[in-house]
């Protein structure tokens, strides 16, 4: 029994446009997204609790908002998990739940990098003593170009904070472009998500790619078991309504005489334009009583 909510009717959302673009099935896509947002968030997740590990000896400060951002980071790959494995199942009403849950995620992932971009600004001080008192006395090694000798000097703590001060710039860089890669990246998938979903209440708006054979060409041949099957109306009933067809609406309704197999059919030019009634069987015959 097909127990599906009946297709959305009316026109597509703004979200939809991914499916104007791309209007076969977006099920590849969408685990595609699913799993590169999985790994993306784990890999920020096990950064964080890392940086947590490593500042909880040096600088403690962070080490409070090192683990929010590894939780914040876990969350989203916890959502995304179960997106992966909702679109595995296609299950429309497991992708609509995912889809709405990815959206949270795109806000959890803008808030964790907001918190980085507020440390990296409130903080910029004691992050640059901090990274002067680890590289100064470190060993730099120098090579200007492939046939010129290898060169090795020890950093300065003027040399050291320079060198910081360079490195706290181009972290600034770095977090407002995560910033603006996370935003983009997350409204794209979140907008694949909603379209498959679409795609799940709805399967006729998908082009297959399935060769179909040319008997096929007018809708009569039946999608292959692995696409997402068309919304039947009459599932959800026990028995369907007109099973042999439904009745013409102008079909004739006058009385028909009983069929005799002694008489020939006749061939008389009475027919519909005659108001007088006779017998289709017989061009003189009697009238067929009333």
């Amino acid at each position: 029994m097909d127990t599906r909510a009946p297709p959305p009717a009316g026109p597509p959302p703004r979200y939809n446009f991914v499916q104007r673009v791309y209007r076969y099935n977006l099920r590849p896509v969408a685990l595609t997204c699913s799993a590169l947002a999985w790994i993306w968030t784990l890999l920020w997740a096990i950064r964080s609790f890392q940086a947590a590990a490593g500042d909880r000896a040096s600088f403690s400060r962070i080490v409070a908002f090192d683990i929010t951002l590894g939780v914040l980071y876990t969350v989203a790959c916890l959502i995304e998990t179960f997106g992966f494995f909702s679109m595995l199942r296609q299950q429309a009403k497991l992708v609509g739940l995912y889809s709405w849950a990815s959206v949270g995620a795109v806000v959890v992932v803008l808030t964790a990098e907001i918190i980085r971009i507020v440390l990296h600004f409130t903080l910029k001080g004691s992050l640059i003593d901090e990274c002067t008192r680890e590289n100064t006395g470190g060993i730099v090694v120098d090579r200007k170009g492939f046939w010129e000798p290898i060169t090795s000097s020890t950093l300065t703590e003027a040399q050291a904070r320079a060198w910081c001060n360079d490195a706290w710039s181009r972290g600034t860089f770095s977090d407002f472009a995560w910033f603006i890669v996370s935003a983009l990246l997350g409204a794209m998938f979140v907008s694949v998500n909603f379209a498959y979903w679409r795609q799940l209440l709805d399967p006729t708006s998908v082009v297959s790619r399935y060769p179909r054979a040319p008997s096929e060409q007018y809708g009569m041949g039946a999608l292959p078991p692995h696409h997402p099957q068309q919304y039947n109306p009459y599932a959800q009933q026990q028995y369907n309504p007109y099973s042999y067809g439904q009745p013409d609406p102008f079909a004739r309704n006058e009385f028909a005489p009983p069929y005799d197999a002694q008489k020939l059919p006749g061939y008389g030019s009475h027919g519909f334009d005659n108001q007088e009634p006779r017998d289709d069987k017989d061009a003189n015959g009697p009238r067929p009583q009333a």
